[in-house]
């Protein structure tokens, strides 16, 4: 009868090491998952704004009267112009990922909003980027 209390003994530390151990590793699990979607967001906000600028820029080259329509979900994004810089951000989980991309003609953008598709056409001596 004395050796019950041992065996319960060592299973107690036994048994706490392993919980300390799944803890551990459970908090690794969390932070590595906070920091990959923070590379997710600035990957997709980088290579949505360059898609976009690349468009501008083809539609600016291409002249008067000419439109492309681009395929991307801006859905949570807002979308602005200043000095020549294309400049997209996304706001989620109470953190902003921002980026930019140079553009070579004058941009208007005639919409707060926008959905899965964007037109960018060119009038006059700028571009105007709109929903289709």
């Amino acid at each position: 009868m004395r050796f019950k209390g041992q065996v319960s003994l060592e299973f107690l530390l036994v048994f706490s090491i392993f919980l300390s151990l799944l803890i551990i590793s459970i908090m690794a699990l969390v932070q590595l998952k906070r920091r990959s979607d923070t590379v997710f967001f600035e990957d997709l906000t980088l290579l949505t704004v360059d898609d976009i600028a690349a468009m501008v820029n083809n539609v600016c080259v291409l002249g008067e009267g000419s439109s492309k329509t681009v395929d991307v979900d801006l859905k949570g994004y807002s979308l602005d112009y200043e000095d020549n810089l294309l400049i997209l951000r996304y706001k989620t989980g109470g953190r902003e990922y921002t980026s930019s991309a140079r553009v070579i003609c004058p941009v208007d953008i005639d919409s707060d909003s926008f959905g899965r598709r964007v037109k960018v056409m060119r009038e006059e001596d700028r571009v105007v980027i709109t929903q289709p």
